[in-house]
């Protein structure tokens, strides 16, 4: 995928999926999230922040389920 600067790709879900970005060219700031088991007292999802990076030309990061 190509981005142009400001770009972003929300927050989505690759459920049973392992996953590799790797930056070619300029760089790209990396969020990832696990989906908690249990929900807020009002019953909302929530998230546990696992990884937060930015990559650089020949840098990767590794997405798994």
């Amino acid at each position: 995928m190509e981005f142009e600067a400001g770009d972003e790709i929300r927050l989505h879900n690759h459920p049973d999926m392992t996953g590799v970005i790797l930056c070619l060219s300029g760089s790209l700031e990396l969020e990832a999230f696990n989906l908690l088991e249990h929900q807020s007292a009002s019953g909302n999802l929530l998230l546990e922040q696992v990884l937060q990076t930015r990559l650089t030309p020949g840098t990767f990061a590794t997405l798994t389920a």
